[in-house]
Order: C-alpha cells, then structure tokens, then sequence
C-alpha cells in the first residue's frame, strides 16, 4: 500500500510541477548603461540602463541597485520600462539618488501584466552619486532617449484603453490568494501527517519535508539578501506540496474506511 500511496504522490507532484513551470519565457540582459561606468554623478542625474529582451507575454522592467550585497536604492527615484510587448525587444530603466551613494551592482526585476515576478537579470557597475548638483548638463545617449520617447509613446497608447478585464483581475485575485493560502495549508497538513499517521504512511508524509525544509532555507537566506524575488520559490513550491500530502491523507482515510468495512460482523 505504501509503494501505491508514494507512486501516486510523486505522479502527482510531476504534474504539479508541470503546471508551475508551464509559465511565460522570459529571457533578458543588460546590454550597458549610460553613462558607461565607472562614473560619477551629480545629484538626481539619471544612470539609464538598457535592456534586451525576449518574451512571450508583455513585461515590464523595474531597476533596483546594491552596494556590496546590499540594497542601495531610492524608492522615489527610478523609473520602469512600462509593459513593453511580447517578442523580441529592447527597453529602458534608470535610477537616481539625491544624496551621496555608492552602486556596484544593478539588478533588472521582470513582472508579468498579471502581477507576478517573472525573473531577474543584473550587471556589475562602478557608479557614484555625488549628491551635489553638477555644474553641466550631461547629455543623454542616443539609445537611451530614443528608447524612452517609444516607451511613452506607448505607456500613452495603453492608458487609453483598459489594461485588464474584469474576469482577468478576479482570477488574478483568486490565483494570488491561493498560492499564499498554500505556504499555512502546507504547514497544516504536514503537522496532521507526522501526527496521525503510522507505518509507511508516516514514510509518505515524511517526504515533502526535505525539499522543503531547503525551500525554507533558500527563502531566509534569500530575504536576508533583499532579494525582490525571495518569497517566489516558496509561492511555488507549497501548493505541490499541499497537494501532495491532501492526496496521502485522502487516501489513508480511504484505505482505512476499506478496511473496517471488510471487518467480519458477529
């Protein structure tokens, strides 16, 4: 009964995993920044960066910056690439800081239209804000302005017309609070397997416990590293593990009905 229960988990976890890595391909690189770095800037002078991209949904771009693993960045200051359209492309980011700072590395998050992180890209740099407004105006590279006046082009094209429908938000709504639904169910479920179950049944409920118990540690060493992306390995890796431990459970409470019904009556 043990193999049966195992097999049927595992057959069930492939498809799950299936499902979750059936997302959006989303291939991306930092091709350069203007300026070039090493540089130097002036206070609230924009470090543009430029991006090529390949993708099979719209997405868009956001700039985060880091100084030796940690996170250098000023909310207020940066811009994104709006949602830039499926294919091959390029796109333009920036980010700039009022006060003194020091950047060694730009990090490139990519976002879904549905919400979701999709992936992220970085490139090391040499970059210094001065926090002190320069005596001359630095002219802009010609790849830079022309990327951005497409993109406002297009950021005014779309504000014309509604980015989502109705049903596409409620069935983001739905899907988001599922998968962080699943990280408490999970706990729950794995809680209610080591307790009640015995025998190989325990031995079934006991395997999630090592992919997971990882999946922790990468999501604290991860969150401790401020990186955008820490919770995603997490979101994805706790439903398959719910589902799986729903399906052990079922089926041990199914067996166990089988068998007192075949208990002989006197």
């Amino acid at each position: 009964m043990f193999s049966r229960a195992v097999s049927t988990g595992l057959w069930i976890l492939i498809s799950f995993i299936g499902v979750a890595s059936a997302k959006s391909e989303v291939r991306a690189r930092i091709l350069e920044t203007d300026p070039p770095a090493p540089a130097t800037l002036g206070k609230m002078e924009w470090l543009n960066i430029h991006v090529s991209y390949t993708s099979d949904e719209e997405v868009l771009f956001s700039p985060d910056s880091y100084f030796r693993g940690k996170r250098a960045f000023d909310e207020r200051h940066f811009l994104t690439s709006g949602f830039r359209p499926a294919g091959a492309g390029d796109a333009a980011v920036a980010i700039a800081f009022e006060s003194s700072s020091h950047v060694d590395e730009v990090r490139v998050v990519m976002w879904g239209r549905s919400g979701r992180l999709i992936g992220e890209t970085s490139i090391p740099v040499n970059v210094n804000w001065t926090g002190h407004a320069s005596a001359a105006r630095r002219q802009t590279a010609d790849w830079a302005r022309s990327l951005e006046s497409g993109q406002s082009d297009q950021a005014r094209r779309m504000a014309a017309k509604p980015s989502w429908t109705w049903g596409e938000i409620l069935w983001g709504i739905a899907g988001g609070l599922l998968m962080y639904a699943s990280i408490p169910a999970y706990l729950v479920l794995q809680a209610i397997g080591l307790w009640s179950l015995r025998n190989d049944w325990l031995k079934a409920a006991v395997l999630p416990l090592i992919p997971m118990a990882l999946v922790v540690v990468y999501t604290i060493d991860a969150y401790l590293k401020e990186s955008n992306l820490w919770p995603v390995i997490l979101i994805l890796a706790s439903p398959i593990a719910a589902v799986y431990l729903l399906a052990v459970l079922t089926m041990h409470r199914g067996r166990k009905r089988q068998l007192l019904n075949n208990q002989p009556s006197f």
